[in-house]
């Protein structure tokens, strides 16, 4: 069986699996120009969604997902003659059945699946030459009288991690690149670009940190610390255009302030981005006795929440957690970011 694996992860060579050559190849270009060659098909083409297009269709633009558009095109060009398999990291049940109605033969998860079972499967396939259907409508492909495997747990939390790793893939890919600039002829610009690639990345492992405390029977306890703790950080937040903060010296709030601090300004930057005009900061306490923050600003554009990208599942996940690891609620609106924690 011959594979071609498309995937700007892949190693320059792969070993053959079973009685499976794997060729690997990283951009859709790379991929495009090696068929054209070949006077004998591959089997089946092993696509991720998020490779480069490395000059393929570059006159169309640029894809955000070129493997979709690379594995749509296959099946125009080739048909049944190349079977497409889609193995990628973030992949939820309603994107699987899009897939499948779009034209691939199956589609996988790589947070259920490696990718040397992955290969296993397929050569069964080929051997048994069974037709490849989903399970249940879900999504996973099977062969028809073979063991059936979920696409994908329904684990929010593993399918966030997925969307946080790949993430993490291109900040520290950038930040080697930048790293090797810098040595080659130092520059102003270039370092600044570094500190802001290492910057994100931090942020992001900030994220995985909290993640990986919420839901846990014992996590590492939070400190007691007066209201005005609370507020002498609030008030150091120069990136919000207003605040009013008024919080009581006599109330006691449990937090911890360095995560507390790093969710207050996601929320202040998010608000930053959909308004021009800057955001307004409030901390007050409300009747029930809890610690109400609030970021609110004018309503210019869409802000992350709305876009649907993944960087905003990024943030309302991490923002949840830390309102869910301090006891309290998070609350997405419009044009406004609320957290809310008890107060002793």
């Amino acid at each position: 069986m011959l594979v071609l694996w498309l995937d700007d992860d892949s190693p320059s060579t792969v070993p053959s699996i079973g009685s499976a050559i794997i060729v690997p190849v990283r951009t859709c270009g790379t991929a495009e120009a090696w068929l054209e060659r070949q006077t004998d098909l591959p089997n089946w083409i092993v696509v991720d969604l998020c490779v480069p297009q490395g000059g393929w269709r570059s006159s169309r633009g640029l894809f955000p997902r070129a493997g979709k558009e690379y594995a749509s095109h296959i099946k125009q060009k080739y048909g049944d003659k190349i079977r497409v398999a889609i193995f990628t990291m973030a992949l939820g049940k309603e994107q699987a059945r899009v897939l499948l109605d779009a034209g691939a033969n199956s589609v996988f998860s790589k947070a259920e699946i490696s990718f040397t079972d992955l290969i296993r499967e397929l050569e069964a396939y080929v051997a048994q030459e069974t037709r490849i259907e989903p399970v249940d409508g879900i999504g996973a492909s099977v062969p028809a009288q073979g063991p059936r495997r979920p696409l994908a747990p329904d684990n929010e939390t593993t399918a966030f991690m997925a969307v946080v790793a790949h993430e993490l893939k291109h900040i520290f890919y950038e930040i080697n690149i930048i790293s090797r600039s810098i040595l080659k002829k130092p520059e102003r610009r270039r370092i600044m670009q570094l500190m802001k690639a290492s910057e994100a990345g931090s942020k992001v492992l900030r994220r995985i940190e909290i993640l990986s405390r919420v839901g846990i029977s014992s996590p590492h306890p939070l400190r007691t610390h007066r209201a005005r703790a609370v507020s002498d950080l609030l008030r150091r937040m120069t990136s919000a255009t207003r605040r009013e903060i008024e919080l009581p010296d006599n109330r006691l709030v449990e937090a911890d302030l360095y995560v507390l601090q790093g969710a207050i300004e996601d929320m202040v930057s998010v608000g930053n981005e959909a308004s021009k005009h800057g955001v307004h900061l409030v901390a007050r306490m409300t009747d029930n006795d809890t610690l109400l923050i609030r970021v609110q600003w004018n309503h210019e554009e869409e802000s992350l929440f709305g876009s649907g990208s993944e960087a905003g599942t990024i943030q309302r996940r991490y923002l949840s957690a830390v309102a869910e690891l301090h006891k309290g609620i998070f609350i997405i609106e419009e044009s406004c970011l609320t957290l809310t924690l008890p107060l002793k």
